[in-house]
This record gives structure tokens, sequence and C-alpha cells, in this order.
């Protein structure tokens, strides 16, 4: 079984569950912890967002408001779309999981109508090693202002490739942003299944800056959350917060 196959394997296993309460003691102090930490660090980002007060959908009787996209990449149940909410007027999740698309679907389409967000998922792999299916060639799936991948980026093997598709996504001036984890110790995670699908135990921030740097990001930033989280009760890590942007 591929790697691909391992996380398509989990992750469709795990999506129904992924906003339970066994999985919120097993990772909900790491959705506070970023939720806090990246509107704490909102212009850090370096997104010109508009402001969550003005709207949450684009309304054709405001044709004068800025369009900001955002493509939430191996969204899940879109954790970052949410923390995100109300930012920007278009966003587009793409995820390897149907199973994870359905539940990130049905969580924004569920919304009131008065803070219904303009949120969307597809089902698609952007970084098969064969290159990115015929379906993400549409026009849509490109020019973004932010690609962010949460959390993702240790499942990815390849990641100077995953770098520089996801930097071809953005528009002119762009901004990819990735959370995720400082280099940790390999736990021991028992017969845990997601051992599968990890590839990397975290990074360093100059390997961060390197791969940004290496895919034509300029202006690259790493922060550091300033604390540890405890995720499954017993595993310690360093989350990180870090940008480049695409020359304009």
């Amino acid at each position: 079984m591929s790697h691909d196959e391992r996380n398509l394997a989990h992750w469709n296993k795990v999506a129904k569950t992924y906003n339970s309460d066994h999985t919120q003691k097993a990772f909900g102090d790491l959705i506070n912890k970023a939720h806090e930490f990246i509107l704490s660090n909102i212009s850090a980002i370096g997104v010109e967002f508009i402001e969550p007060s003005s709207t949450f959908e684009r309304s054709d009787d405001n044709p004068s408001q800025k369009s900001v996209r955002v493509l939430d990449y191996a969204c899940g149940p879109g954790t970052i779309t949410n923390i995100l909410a109300g930012r920007a007027t278009e966003y587009i999740g793409l995820d390897l999981s149907p199973n994870m698309v359905n539940e990130y679907n049905e969580r924004f389409s569920a919304q009131t109508d008065g803070e219904k967000l303009n949120a969307q998922a597809y089902n698609a792999n952007l970084l098969a090693p064969a290159g990115p299916p015929e379906s993400l060639n549409d026009s849509k799936f490109f020019d973004f202002d932010l690609v962010a991948v949460g959390f993702g980026f240790h499942h990815f093997e390849n990641l100077p490739m995953v770098t520089q598709r996801l930097v071809q996504r953005l528009k002119p001036g762009g901004v990819l942003m990735i959370l995720d984890f400082f280099s940790h110790e390999k736990d021991d995670m028992g017969n845990d299944p997601a051992i599968n699908t990890i590839s990397h135990h975290g990074f360093s921030e100059s390997q961060i800056k390197a791969l940004f740097a290496s895919a034509g990001l300029e202006d690259n930033l790493v922060l550091d959350f300033g604390q540890d989280i405890t995720m499954k009760q017993h595993a310690k890590r360093r989350p990180f917060m870090a940008r480049g942007k695409k020359p304009a």
C-alpha cells in the first residue's frame, strides 16, 4: 500500500468522528491554540483580509467588495477555513479523503444564512506523483491570495514537490502559510494507525525557510507559538506558523 493509500484509508475512517468528544480530547488543545494564535497574528500572515464584520458571503449588491480567496489544502473538516471565517470572500477546500470533503461541506452548508461562508470542498490529490488531476486545471483552483495547510505538512512525503505545487496555485503576491510542529522525537504510538500516515517528525525553522526559498517564495517567516501543546493526552508538540510570499 502506498503512502497516499494509507493516508486515504486512515482519514476516510476517522472523518465521521473528527469532531467527536474523543477527537476533541486528543486534538482540542491544538485546535484551540491554533485558533488563538492565528487570530492574534493575523497581520503577520501578510494577506489583506476583509473585515469579518463586513460580510460572510459576497453579495451581488456589493460588487465593490474586494476579493480574497483562500485554498485550504488537506482541509479535513475545515479547521483553517473556520478560523479564518469572515476574512475572505471565497474558501476552497481540497482533500484526499472524500469523507473529509463531505464533513467540510456539511459543516459549512449547515451554518445559518446570516453566517454562511462561500466555502466548498473538493475531493482531489494535488500532490499525486503523476501530477494533479485534470479537474484541478480549472481556473477556480488557481490565483489564491492564501494557500494554507493546517498541520498536514508532516504527512507529505516529497516536500520540495509539495511546496512547488502549492505555490503554483497562488496569485502573484499571494501567501503560502503552513501550521505544523518543530522537530520532535518519534513517539511510541503503539497500535495507533495514524503512525502510518506520518512522513516527518516535525521541522526546523531553517528547513522550512529553505523549502520556501527553493520554491521562489520571499519574505519568509516562521513564528513560534511560544508554548507546547498536548496531543492524545501524552504527546508534547511545539507548533509554529510559517508564511512566505510569491513575488508580485
